[in-house]
């Protein structure tokens, strides 16, 4: 990301990132660092997916509602753990502004990844979990875990039945999106052809199929109205990062 922010504005240097991509200057001045790049030092082209995460369960967990596990951690504020794939990462964030937004007292424990903290969600050794929609597919088609809500602003095209956050009253949004930039400062009629490569790519059926089978579908938003959701985006998640606060 920071090879990117201070590459030429030529076109020729791109960056695919994912969402995380919002809170790391934020944590890297936390923690007294430098950080390697500002957000300002890039160009949105287009966006590609975006994904809620999902709040998830084991199956056989006996709360069958938000509202039940929420009571059930300020019944007990020490019983329940969450997982994550690491310290303000995808799966970190999501879980703290929920907590945030419901009171709910649930303990973090990241893991070395997304994938980990899922396993160990299966074995008992966490409660619950921020679960991107591609990594929980398997567990929740299998019926070994259960989706309660997800942090999304619309419904669910795989799981439309399932409640957002915020239709319950939880103030709560988050999602895994990926994205196109460019540096900062590249032409204008770059960007314009950037922004016409990536719409035919995403409209190619064969690749829609591809994305939409591994649960994440395509999602695609032109630069002008990412570059507004990504703005919008970035202060919901750096405010989650300034709460969390400098973590050792």
């Amino acid at each position: 990301m920071g090879s990117v922010a201070r590459a030429k504005p030529n076109g020729y240097t791109l960056l695919l990132s994912l969402s995380g991509i919002s809170g790391l200057p934020e944590a890297d001045r936390l923690l007294g660092r430098k950080p390697a790049f500002q957000l300002d030092q890039f160009a949105p082209i287009a966006r590609i997916t975006a994904d809620p995460n999902l709040l998830v369960v084991r199956a056989d967990a006996p709360w069958r509602s938000v509202a039940e596990l929420v009571a059930a951690s300020k019944a007990d504020p020490q019983a329940l753990n969450y997982g994550s794939s690491g310290v303000y990462g995808a799966m970190h964030l999501p879980m703290e502004m929920f907590k945030a937004a419901s009171g709910a007292q649930i303990t973090h424990v990241p893991f070395s990844g997304g994938s980990p903290a899922l396993v160990s969600l299966m074995s008992g050794q966490i409660q619950t979990a921020a679960a991107g929609v591609a990594n929980a597919t398997t567990f929740l088609k299998s019926g070994k875990m259960r989706a309660l809500a997800h942090w999304g602003s619309a419904p669910l095209a795989s799981l439309p039945d399932l409640p957002s956050l915020k239709s319950l009253g939880y103030d709560a949004e988050f999602t895994q999106w990926s994205a196109l930039f460019a540096p900062a400062g590249v032409p204008g009629e770059v960007t314009t052809r950037l922004r016409e490569a990536m719409k035919k790519i995403v409209a190619q059926p064969a690749l829609q199929q591809t994305f939409a089978s591994l649960g994440s579908p395509i999602d695609y938003m032109d630069a002008p109205e990412f570059a507004r959701y990504w703005q919008a985006d970035a202060q919901r998640v750096q405010a989650a990062v300034r709460r969390i606060g400098k973590v050792d």
